[in-house]
């Protein structure tokens, strides 16, 4: 049985149209973008940290030099999936995934946080799923809560901002410290909605 001339018109125009976004530039991946590291230097050994005293701490990174992911989101969507990767410690500890608006005046706004998640002592990429909503231009940051020992990676030129106590949700706060020349292990997959 031959198909429709309608059918074989339709399918035509289908793949013509495919083959024009292609030639104009349109992203194949633009439905899902990662943002953050990609997760390949092996953690620096004895580059642990904690949030001290304060209990909790958030951390934001702004740039990884050589990194493929972009550190904002490029488009309007939901981070569906995060990563985390740590090297051999003794500590296991939580961590909440965090989605950031940089405002006005050096401050920035956390506008929603996944479940906590728990960080085993042994070393690995560790996998979570989450629904958080971002925009175009936000950013990922980690809360650290509890006993934390976080390992990062040398990396000069990174940079990055630190919080002490981590801010809570939907209060605008500047950064403590802003730092150079660490990159941390985590990113998250945005799917656009």
């Amino acid at each position: 049985m031959r198909p429709s001339r309608r059918r074989s018109t339709w399918l035509r125009t289908l793949l013509l149209a495919a083959l024009g976004a292609l030639a104009l530039g349109f992203p194949t991946s633009a439905l899902a973008v990662t943002i953050g590291s990609d997760l390949k230097p092996a953690p620096t050994p004895n580059s642990g940290f904690g949030c001290g005293t304060f209990g909790t701490c958030m951390i934001l990174q702004r740039a990884i030099p050589g990194n493929p992911h972009p550190m904002k989101s490029p488009i309007d969507g939901i981070v569906r999936r995060w990563r985390y990767r740590k090297g051999v410690d003794d500590h296991s500890y939580e961590v909440r995934l965090r989605v950031v608006r940089r405002g006005a005046h050096g401050k920035w706004r956390v506008v929603d946080q996944s479940d906590p998640e728990e960080i085993p002592q042994p070393a690995g990429t560790y996998r979570f799923h989450t629904h958080l909503r971002i925009l175009e231009g936000q950013f990922i940051a980690m809360k650290l809560e509890g006993d934390v020992h976080l390992i990062s990676a040398s990396h000069p030129g990174a940079r990055y901002l630190e919080w002490y106590p981590a801010p809570p949700l939907d209060t605008a706060l500047a950064p403590d410290y802003h730092n150079s020349d660490v990159e941390f292990l985590w990113n998250a997959t945005v799917r656009r909605r």
